[in-house]
């Protein structure tokens, strides 16, 4: 089997080295472009000044772009070593320009006295660069850009492919398998990549499975299988099938299939990711240890900070990176950690062979300084761009130039002066306990202009200065697990602020409706005092993800008046994707059949409404595949109409206090149609059974979750019979849990019994799922 990684590295090389040739330009591009159309009382000379600048690095961009299309391995070394210097200087004229941002756009004139400066700096900074330019553009034109250049290679695939199909006396109906041999890097996989493409049309499914140097053999198999089906991929992950069952799946899914094994799917794939992500992505994911759990928001949101996602359209930045981070996990770049019931990765780790990869290369271009406690003594005597600190060093550092810093607890005790940062953009501290750190004055956090992204996850942090208005760039501010009880006022100034996290405790100050920009707000706690907040939330058009939090158990009348106040304000939010509304004192939250849900809602979690109302509504919600319900009182209908809801994978329905039972008469039957994708489906504290879903209902359905009482199945002329608990039906049934409720009055032999009863059904169901019966 050809060793899964190697065929990454030649693309892998062309996006690293497209990334680290332009460096910050295609950032300042569209910073200039902006700079000049709009209206500053700038002089004559600086404007003239800014458009020289504009024209010149335009030139520049596209030169550096053909360097970046040369695979880093194939870049002389006088060509190498000037792109990276053409990078450093893009850096440090980003940072100048950052800097004249902030003067021109404050509100006192006198800001815009030392702009002439810094726009005459830039300039200076610039002709470093020029004269380079034109002495290297003449030799750009011998170097290759397409792999499928290769000399050679034509013939050799052309040759593969004879011995593949009928170029021998094999009969064709027999599997073939050919072997490319030799030593790494010297093409074998870009061989096999160039057959494929030419074949896999001819192949109803194809299937790669990357294998480590120590594979582990279920694993290997379930890869396979999740590969091939990925309709499945949850089950077959999460099943108890040993190595000779995981066979037998793939043999019966491979019947009068056919098959090729490889991986990507295209060169023009991969061609379409490096050119719109850049391998600047892969690279911060360098900044963490061997191992360590990177939460999907997290890298997201860093990489926005960094200025790694260009879009296009109108989709936030936000989302096309969450399609890079779909990307790199299904070419096994990263790997997928707490896979929710969705289907996605709450989480990702590097790939031990890919992250020694990244972190090599990262090294010898200077893009990440990692600190591992055995660093010789000139690693920290270069300039320092993005530095992780890993491990507790001693080393006198220059932070001036320093745009990403992270650190982990295991280097806590070595967290520099942050009074030092002066142009750093991302400042991570997530995971370090900061209360012992005396040395570490967070006031000075203000003072850092041209900070994006804020993370003090999980640092305990007791305070923000109140002046963090002061930074007009940051765009993500992560103050969950601190021990801050009140935010500072000078948040709501934060007009270019996206994604603000907080305790469900935290108090947000008035004026939430300036923060225009914001996409993702959690969590807005509602008190008394909470008016001006909820009616700010109405102006904030840009959500798309908002959970909210009642504290009101003691004011009732002014409960139902915040609840109307915030569906008014819900109600102008369309963007919403994912939207939260608990009370943990299970009160009702007063939600009415005025109020119309967003048509985007993909995510909705919703304690304690009085009923089902209206509002769910499956004909607008065609995107809804998450909902997590609690009402008062279950209507008889309600299950039917949530199994009309197109999207919906994951359903938790529940009713609050006393386990609720329907009077025969109400009982109600879903139809054959209902929940066509629901994977998880959890019916708690009312009677529910698997008979009321007629066949063909749940036809994905993995987990199913219900509550019965004991005594349905013996009372003198009792509703329900033991084959009501029959779940042959499901087919895709791999766990069930059942609340069995009983009382003093029933006896221990029908109890039993019908736990007999349930423990017989998953028996006789051809996946034999696993069961667990809770009594209550």
């Amino acid at each position: 089997m050809v060793c899964p990684f190697l065929h990454h590295l030649h693309w892998h090389a062309i996006g690293q080295a497209m990334e680290l040739a332009t460096g910050a330009l295609s950032n300042l591009l569209p910073v200039l472009h902006s700079l000049l159309r709009e209206e500053y009382n700038l002089q004559k000379s600086t404007k003239k000044n800014l458009q020289f600048l504009e024209r010149e690095l335009e030139s520049m961009d596209i030169v550096l772009r053909k360097v970046g299309n040369v695979p880093l391995d194939q870049l002389d070394e006088e060509l190498r070593i000037w792109a990276r210097d053409i990078r450093e200087l893009s850096y440090d004229i980003e940072d100048v320009v950052d800097t004249f941002l902030v003067r021109v756009k404050g509100r006192h004139p006198h800001y815009l006295q030392g702009s002439e400066g810094l726009v005459k700096r830039m300039v200076t900074l610039f002709k470093k660069a020029n004269p380079a330019t034109t002495m290297i553009d003449d030799r750009l034109r011998a170097l290759y850009t397409k792999t499928t250049d290769l000399v050679g290679i034509n013939k050799a695939t052309d040759d593969l492919i004879m011995r593949l199909t009928n170029g021998d006396d094999i009969p064709r109906i027999q599997q073939k398998v050919v072997s490319i041999c030799g030593f790494g890097g010297l093409g074998k996989t870009t061989l096999a990549k160039a057959v494929y493409d030419k074949l896999k049309k001819q192949f109803e499914c194809a299937a790669f499975v990357s294998v480590s140097r120590s594979p582990d053999l279920k694993k290997v198999f379930k890869d396979i299988l999740c590969e091939l089906d990925k309709g499945r991929h949850i089950s077959i992950h999460n099943s108890l099938w040993d190595e000779k069952q995981l066979i037998d799946q793939i043999r019966e899914f491979l019947q009068s299939k056919s098959l090729l094994a490889n991986k990507l799917d295209n060169i023009t794939e991969w061609y379409r990711i490096y050119d719109s992500i850049g391998s600047g992505l892969e690279n911060d994911l360098s900044t963490f240890p061997e191992d360590c759990e990177i939460r999907r928001e997290r890298i997201i949101w860093r990489w926005m900070a960094e200025g790694f996602l260009h879009g296009k359209d109108s989709n936030s930045l936000f989302e096309l990176g969450e399609s890079y981070f779909v990307e790199l996990v299904n070419r096994s770049m990263i790997l997928p950690v707490d896979v929710d019931e969705q289907g996605q990765a709450r989480a990702c780790r590097m790939h031990d062979m890919v992250l020694d990869l990244i972190c090599s290369l990262s090294r010898e271009e200077n893009f990440v300084n990692i600190s591992s406690g055995v660093e010789e003594s000139t690693f920290w005597q270069r300039k320092i761009r993005r530095l992780s600190l890993q491990e507790n060093i001693r080393a006198n550092m220059n932070m001036g130039q320093l745009r990403s810093f992270t650190i982990f607890s295991s280097a806590i005790n070595s967290m520099p002066s942050i009074s030092r940062f002066h142009v750093v953009r991302v400042l991570d501290l997530e995971g370090c306990d900061l209360r012992g750190c005396g040395h570490l004055n967070l006031r000075y956090i203000a003072n850092l202009i041209h900070l994006r992204y804020l993370g003090l996850r999980h640092t305990f942090v007791v305070g923000l200065p109140e002046n963090i208005g002061r930074l007009q760039f940051l765009q993500t501010l992560d103050l969950t697990r601190t021990l801050i009880d009140e935010a500072p006022s000078g948040i709501v100034q934060l007009r270019q602020l996206m994604c603000l996290s907080v305790n469900y405790n935290t108090r947000l100050p008035n004026g939430l409706r300036n923060m225009t920009s914001l996409e993702v707000l959690e969590t807005v706690r509602i008190d008394e005092h909470s008016i001006n907040i909820v009616e700010d939330l109405g102006h904030l058009c840009q959500l798309r993800v908002v959970h909210i939090d009642f504290n009101l158990q003691r004011w009732e009348g002014l409960r139902e008046s915040m609840c109307k106040a915030l569906m008014e304000s819900l109600n102008n939010l369309q963007k919403i994707q994912s939207l939260e509304v608990t009370d943990f004192n299970g009160e009702d939250n007063h939600i009415n059949e005025g109020w119309v849900l967003p048509p985007r809602l993909r995510r909705f979690v919703m304690w304690t409404a009085s009923s089902l109302s209206p509002w769910i509504n499956p004909a607008l919600l065609p995107l809804l595949s998450y909902l997590d319900i609690e009402v008062h009182k279950i209507g008889g209908n309600d299950i039917q109409i949530l199994g009309k809801l197109p999207s919906l994978r994951h359903l938790w329905l529940g009713v609050s206090g006393h386990i609720q039972e329907l009077p025969m008469e109400e009982w109600f039957m879903v139809s054959a149609d209902a929940f066509p994708c629901a994977r998880v489906c959890k019916f708690f504290n009312f009677v529910t059974v698997p008979s009321i879903f007629s066949r063909g209902a749940m036809p994905k359905v993995e987990h199913l979750e219900f509550c019965i009482r004991s005594r349905h199945f013996f009372d003198d002329g009792g509703d329900l019979d033991l084959n009501d608990l029959d779940m042959g039906h499901l087919p895709s049934l791999e766990r069930v849990v059942v609340h069995l409720h009983s009382e003093r009055a029933d006896s221990k032999e029908e109890v039993m019994e019908v736990e007999k009863g349930l423990r017989h059904a998953v028996c006789v169901h051809p996946n034999s799922p696993s069961i667990d019966v809770r009594h209550h």
